[in-house]
């Protein structure tokens, strides 16, 4: 006995009412639920393909969101590193030019410098400058 046979469960009972005025077209039933049995699978077949199709091209648009999302990080970290590379340079700046500030001497009575002045990388000497 294989396990088909082994496995029955009485789901309940029809009962039929015989009724010879009533003609049952058992060939056509058995036709007509076959043919809608093929038409659902083909359905199912059609829609497991759109969804093969969809899941395709959602994990493409996941794809590209990771690489763009990675490449925004990236830029971001690359504006970044720049900004403070230029707040860094301007910093720097800033206090060289304080310290030139500083080492000028003024005379107070003619309002004006006088000495050693470095501007960039050229040094001035006894350079007058109004104040």
């Amino acid at each position: 006995m294989d396990f088909a046979q082994k496995l029955k469960q009485k789901l309940g009972t029809i009962t039929l009412q015989r009724n010879d005025d009533q003609l049952i077209e058992f060939f056509e039933w058995t036709t007509l639920a076959c043919r809608s049995a093929t038409e659902a699978g083909s359905k199912i077949t059609e829609l497991q393909a759109k969804f093969d199709a969809q899941q395709d091209s959602v994990n493409k648009l996941n794809a590209q969101l990771r690489d763009l999302t990675q490449a925004k990080q990236t830029q971001e970290i690359e504006m970044l590193e720049k900004f403070r590379q230029l707040l860094n340079a301007k910093k720097v700046k800033i206090r060289d030019q304080q310290r030139l500030l500083a080492s000028a001497k003024v005379d107070p009575k003619h309002g004006k410098q006088h000495g050693s002045l470095m501007v960039g990388s050229v040094l001035m000497r006894d350079a007058s400058i109004a104040s």
